[in-house]
């Protein structure tokens, strides 16, 4: 980012990279992780136009090394990345915090910060753990529930690091292209049937916040993502 010094930016922008966990982190029986939602979907004939799907991706599991020195080579200010809901607490959603999970989180985290480069976590984009998809998902208020725990989770394991914290990527996208219109996982077609998606998925950012209070430190940001 050599020509980042001729931008004109207001005071305190952030100049930052992202990343999904279904996207590229590969690795998908890594552990004890079981499958998400998008495991399922993306493997199902005729999802994705070359039929790839997350098992491997680009492998960011197996190379978080070489990617952390190469994004140290970019020099971002923040890093924002998702953590897979199944990696971390694979068991129904329940907590228990998966030993290989987490040290994947670990590792990520700790070069980041000695990258110099701002961890942003987002607990949740889009890969839900079947096994609660198996019990309504997002359609039922239980879920919202569950992901205050497992957010709870990643505050106790992850929280003296990382700067800031961002509950739910897009839940209005969620709802619409997962559960309305049937373009992401899950694949449901439920049109305006879809929208307790949306109601559940804001109730379980404001529980997960409450979650993070006690547990965060002093400074955290936290934020729902929205379109």
């Amino acid at each position: 980012m050599a020509d980042r010094d001729a931008l004109v930016l207001p005071s305190g922008f952030l100049l930052g990279t992202t990343s999904a966990a279904y996207r590229v982190e590969g690795a998908a029986d890594a552990g004890d992780r079981t499958p998400s939602i998008w495991d399922v979907v993306g493997a199902a004939p005729g999802r994705t136009a070359d039929g790839s799907t997350g098992s491997e991706r680009i492998s960011h599991i197996k190379h978080a090394d070489g990617d952390l020195a190469l994004l140290r080579l970019l020099g971002p200010d923040a890093h924002r990345f998702s953590v897979s809901w199944s990696r971390v607490s694979p068991s129904a959603g329940r907590p228990h915090g998966d030993p290989v999970g987490v040290a994947h989180y670990d590792r990520v985290l700790d070069g980041l910060l000695a990258a110099g480069i701002e961890p942003w976590l987002c607990a949740y984009h889009w890969d839900l753990p079947v096994e609660l998809m198996a019990a309504g998902g997002w359609l039922v208020r239980d879920t919202a529930d569950r992901f205050a725990d497992y957010v709870g989770l990643l505050a106790e394991r992850f929280g003296d690091r990382v700067a800031a914290w961002i509950t739910l990527a897009d839940p209005w996208q969620h709802m619409v292209f997962g559960h309305a219109a049937g373009v992401d996982a899950p694949g449901l077609t439920l049109l305006g049937d879809a929208l307790p998606v949306l109601h559940h998925q804001l109730l379980g950012h404001g529980r997960a916040v409450a979650a993070l209070r006690p547990r965060a430190p002093a400074g955290w940001a936290s934020r729902c993502s929205t379109p």
